[in-house]
């Protein structure tokens, strides 16, 4: 009886360690097949008239682009990490995808074209003439968290204005950007200015660190008034940055939110921040392309390189902005080169979906 007791046991040992191991490769083989199927989360393909859609608004973009002057450009699709990381500290480097080539150099993917439009200024200016006016399209990739909107995969459509100062290069691209989309026949569409410096005036001498002050960009795109101002109580700042900072979010409408900003404005670089963005609202107002502009000056949050004024562009119907940009005065000398510009990208698919309910 005990020889027949230890057999059982033996063997039912056995079929336990074959069960588990008859699991792991069965895991295995779905995992596997899985992968064949399907694609990584967060990349979609897109199949005849998705990939119609896609071209056509390229394709309106990039004519509008041309008859403006701008040459095209083709990046590569990835380069050295180091292209990226020149570009600053923005909460964009956590979502790159990076790793180490054969050769043992870390390399990323493309994860924003005004970098790689930076290094190429940089390294090849003395064969170029400025101003220097630059389009491209494609792919970026960032690890984005899944929501609406948000994918990990992006075409984009963009240009870039290099060594055009001040106004006479925001006017410019302000006035392509609405353009480009009025030929888009969306349904109404409204550009969202704001400017760095305004904020700058605020932050100066504060103390804040890069976490900080992403944090306080982050409350302020999303108009949290209340954490927004939980979150500064914690930070020792006087009452009256948090009191300034906190406005921020209602200064946000028409051309009278400047004169608001302007009376509020706590010392002369925000007044004269200010003065700037009434002299760019002038000029499209006399141009006739006033009527689609949104002052906004809690629009801060953005890439960490803009410097200046910022845009962003979006569509009525659309729960996320369709492009952004701005100047970055600063981003091209990271690179050995001293170069004012002025640029702004197109997310393709988000414009797919807005020219696709306007038609519905």
């Amino acid at each position: 009886m005990p020889c027949h007791g230890k057999a059982v046991a033996d063997r039912t040992t056995n079929d336990f360690v074959y069960d588990i191991t008859f699991r792991h490769i069965f895991d295995q083989q779905e995992m596997r097949l899985n992968h064949l199927r399907q694609l990584p989360a967060g990349i979609k393909d897109y199949l005849f008239d998705e990939a119609q859609a896609r071209r056509s608004v390229e394709r309106e973009i990039t004519a509008t682009l041309r008859q403006h002057g701008y040459r095209e450009i083709i990046t590569p699709t990835f380069e050295h990490w180091d292209v990226f990381a020149a570009a600053g500290k923005n909460g964009l480097q956590d979502k790159i995808y990076r790793f180490l080539d054969r050769e043992g150099n870390l390399v990323a993917l493309r994860s924003d074209f005004t970098a790689q439009v930076a290094r190429i200024v940089a390294t090849k200016h003395a064969a170029l003439t400025f101003p220097l006016r630059l389009s491209y399209s494609g792919k970026v990739f960032r690890f984005e968290e899944l929501h609406a909107g948000r994918s990990r995969e992006s075409w984009q459509v963009g240009f870039e204005l290099l060594g055009e100062p001040g106004i006479e290069g925001e006017v410019e691209a302000l006035t392509l950007i609405i353009r480009i989309l009025r030929s888009l026949q969306l349904r109404g569409f409204q550009i969202n200015l704001g400017t760095m410096a305004y904020f700058d005036s605020l932050i100066n001498q504060t103390g804040l660190d890069d976490k900080q002050l992403e944090e306080i960009k982050r409350l302020l795109g999303h108009k949290d008034v209340d954490t927004l101002h939980d979150f500064l109580q914690k930070t020792n700042l006087p009452a009256a940055t948090i009191t300034a900072l906190t406005h921020l979010v209602d200064l946000h409408g028409g051309r009278e939110t400047l004169a608001q900003a302007a009376a509020s404005a706590p010392n002369a670089q925000a007044a004269t921040a200010i003065q700037h963005l009434n002299q760019i609202y002038d000029r499209l107002e006399h141009a006739g392309l006033a009527e689609n502009l949104v002052i906004d000056l809690g629009e801060v949050q953005g890439m960490g390189y803009y410097s200046g004024v910022m845009i962003k562009a979006y569509v009525h119907g659309l729960g996320y902005d369709a492009g952004s940009g701005g100047r970055y005065d600063h981003l091209v000398s990271q690179f050995g080169f001293d170069c004012p510009a002025v640029g702004f990208s197109f997310d393709v698919d988000r414009l797919v979906e807005a020219v696709s309910q306007t038609a519905a």
